[in-house]
Protein backbone atom coordinates (compact mmCIF):
# COMPACT_ATOMS: atom_id res chain seq x y z
CA UNK A 1 0.00 0.00 0.00
CA UNK A 2 1.52 3.31 -1.10
CA UNK A 3 1.20 6.25 1.28
CA UNK A 4 1.37 9.89 0.23
CA UNK A 5 3.18 12.65 2.13
CA UNK A 6 0.23 12.94 4.52
CA UNK A 7 0.48 9.29 5.52
CA UNK A 8 -2.71 8.30 3.69
CA UNK A 9 -3.26 5.60 1.12
CA UNK A 10 -4.79 6.53 -2.24
CA UNK A 11 -8.18 5.16 -1.13
CA UNK A 12 -8.01 7.04 2.17
CA UNK A 13 -7.22 10.28 0.33
CA UNK A 14 -10.07 9.56 -2.07
CA UNK A 15 -12.38 8.97 0.91
CA UNK A 16 -11.44 12.36 2.37
CA UNK A 17 -12.16 14.11 -0.93
CA UNK A 18 -15.46 12.26 -1.35
CA UNK A 19 -16.43 12.89 2.28
CA UNK A 20 -16.27 16.67 1.98
CA UNK A 21 -18.78 16.55 -0.88
CA UNK A 22 -21.70 15.64 1.38
CA UNK A 23 -20.20 14.72 4.78
CA UNK A 24 -21.75 11.26 4.49
CA UNK A 25 -19.17 8.66 5.56
CA UNK A 26 -21.06 5.66 4.14
CA UNK A 27 -21.58 7.26 0.73
CA UNK A 28 -17.97 8.53 0.63
CA UNK A 29 -16.68 5.04 1.40
CA UNK A 30 -18.78 3.54 -1.42
CA UNK A 31 -17.61 6.20 -3.90
CA UNK A 32 -14.00 5.55 -2.83
CA UNK A 33 -14.26 1.84 -3.60
CA UNK A 34 -14.34 0.85 0.07
CA UNK A 35 -16.87 -1.16 2.04
CA UNK A 36 -19.66 1.19 3.27
CA UNK A 37 -18.97 0.32 6.93
CA UNK A 38 -15.39 1.53 6.54
CA UNK A 39 -16.42 5.19 6.44
CA UNK A 40 -17.27 5.54 10.12
CA UNK A 41 -14.08 3.69 11.07
CA UNK A 42 -11.96 5.99 8.93
CA UNK A 43 -13.47 9.07 10.56
CA UNK A 44 -12.06 7.89 13.90
CA UNK A 45 -8.51 8.06 12.56
CA UNK A 46 -6.73 11.32 13.50
CA UNK A 47 -4.87 11.59 10.18
CA UNK A 48 -8.18 11.23 8.28
CA UNK A 49 -9.87 13.90 10.43
CA UNK A 50 -6.84 16.19 9.96
CA UNK A 51 -6.93 15.72 6.18
CA UNK A 52 -10.68 16.39 6.00
CA UNK A 53 -10.21 19.53 8.08
CA UNK A 54 -7.39 20.70 5.80
CA UNK A 55 -9.44 20.04 2.65
CA UNK A 56 -12.38 21.94 4.15
CA UNK A 57 -10.13 24.89 5.02
CA UNK A 58 -8.61 24.86 1.53
CA UNK A 59 -12.05 24.97 -0.06
CA UNK A 60 -13.18 27.73 2.29
CA UNK A 61 -10.13 29.85 1.48
CA UNK A 62 -10.44 29.19 -2.24
CA UNK A 63 -14.08 30.28 -2.21
CA UNK A 64 -13.74 33.03 0.42
CA UNK A 65 -16.18 31.23 2.68
CA UNK A 66 -15.69 31.80 6.39
CA UNK A 67 -17.70 30.80 9.42
CA UNK A 68 -18.79 34.39 9.78
CA UNK A 69 -19.94 34.49 6.14
CA UNK A 70 -22.00 31.32 6.58
CA UNK A 71 -23.61 32.50 9.81
CA UNK A 72 -24.44 35.87 8.26
CA UNK A 73 -26.08 34.14 5.29
CA UNK A 74 -28.00 31.79 7.59
CA UNK A 75 -29.22 34.83 9.51
CA UNK A 76 -30.36 36.43 6.24
CA UNK A 77 -32.19 33.25 5.26
CA UNK A 78 -33.81 33.06 8.68
CA UNK A 79 -34.96 36.68 8.56
CA UNK A 80 -36.32 36.27 5.02
CA UNK A 81 -38.12 33.05 5.92
CA UNK A 82 -39.78 34.72 8.92
CA UNK A 83 -41.11 37.65 6.89
CA UNK A 84 -44.85 37.67 6.60
CA UNK A 85 -46.20 37.42 3.08
CA UNK A 86 -49.86 38.10 2.39
CA UNK A 87 -51.90 35.26 0.96
CA UNK A 88 -53.98 36.06 -2.12
CA UNK A 89 -57.04 34.25 -3.47
CA UNK A 90 -58.77 34.54 -6.81
CA UNK A 91 -62.17 36.24 -6.61
CA UNK A 92 -64.34 34.51 -9.23
CA UNK A 93 -66.98 37.27 -9.23
CA UNK A 94 -64.55 40.17 -9.69
CA UNK A 95 -62.01 38.20 -11.77
CA UNK A 96 -59.07 39.45 -9.73
CA UNK A 97 -56.79 38.53 -6.86
CA UNK A 98 -57.74 39.67 -3.40
CA UNK A 99 -56.08 39.35 -0.02
CA UNK A 100 -57.24 36.21 1.74
CA UNK A 101 -59.27 36.82 4.87
CA UNK A 102 -59.97 34.60 7.84
CA UNK A 103 -62.46 35.83 10.42
CA UNK A 104 -62.25 39.26 8.83
CA UNK A 105 -58.46 39.49 9.17
CA UNK A 106 -55.77 39.26 6.50
CA UNK A 107 -54.03 35.89 6.21
CA UNK A 108 -50.23 35.70 6.07
CA UNK A 109 -47.77 32.90 5.45
CA UNK A 110 -44.07 32.43 6.10
CA UNK A 111 -41.48 29.79 5.26
CA UNK A 112 -41.35 27.77 8.47
CA UNK A 113 -39.25 24.97 6.94
CA UNK A 114 -36.54 27.39 5.79
CA UNK A 115 -36.56 29.17 9.15
CA UNK A 116 -36.33 25.89 11.07
CA UNK A 117 -33.45 24.62 8.91
CA UNK A 118 -31.48 27.87 9.35
CA UNK A 119 -32.02 27.70 13.12
CA UNK A 120 -31.02 24.04 13.17
CA UNK A 121 -27.76 24.76 11.32
CA UNK A 122 -26.97 27.68 13.62
CA UNK A 123 -27.73 25.53 16.66
CA UNK A 124 -25.48 22.74 15.40
CA UNK A 125 -22.67 25.24 14.86
CA UNK A 126 -23.09 26.51 18.40
CA UNK A 127 -22.98 22.93 19.71
CA UNK A 128 -26.49 23.02 21.10
CA UNK A 129 -27.46 19.51 19.94
CA UNK A 130 -25.66 16.31 20.88
CA UNK A 131 -25.91 12.94 19.19
CA UNK A 132 -28.38 11.83 21.83
CA UNK A 133 -30.42 14.99 21.21
CA UNK A 134 -29.59 16.47 24.61
CA UNK A 135 -28.19 19.96 24.68
CA UNK A 136 -24.46 19.93 25.30
CA UNK A 137 -24.31 23.62 26.04
CA UNK A 138 -26.62 25.35 28.48
CA UNK A 139 -27.28 28.12 26.01
CA UNK A 140 -31.06 27.89 26.09
CA UNK A 141 -33.38 26.47 28.67
CA UNK A 142 -37.11 26.06 28.65
CA UNK A 143 -37.36 28.36 31.66
CA UNK A 144 -35.21 31.17 30.25
CA UNK A 145 -35.99 32.26 26.72
CA UNK A 146 -33.41 34.61 25.22
CA UNK A 147 -34.33 37.98 23.80
CA UNK A 148 -33.10 38.85 20.30
CA UNK A 149 -30.43 41.07 21.86
CA UNK A 150 -29.23 38.29 24.18
CA UNK A 151 -29.14 35.79 21.30
CA UNK A 152 -27.20 38.24 19.14
CA UNK A 153 -24.61 38.77 21.90
CA UNK A 154 -24.34 35.02 22.42
CA UNK A 155 -23.96 34.36 18.70
CA UNK A 156 -21.28 37.05 18.35
CA UNK A 157 -19.39 35.63 21.35
CA UNK A 158 -19.54 32.14 19.84
CA UNK A 159 -18.28 33.46 16.51
CA UNK A 160 -15.32 35.17 18.17
CA UNK A 161 -14.58 31.99 20.14
CA UNK A 162 -14.65 29.74 17.05
CA UNK A 163 -12.41 31.98 14.89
Amino acid sequence: MLLDSKGLSDKQERFCIEYILDFNATAAAKRSGLHPDTGSKLLKMPQIRDRIEQLTIDISIENSITKTYVLHRLTEVLEKCLQREPVYEWNLEKHCRERAKENGKDVYKFDSQGANKALELMGRYLGMFGRDNFQKANILSTKNELTDEQFSKLLNAALREKE
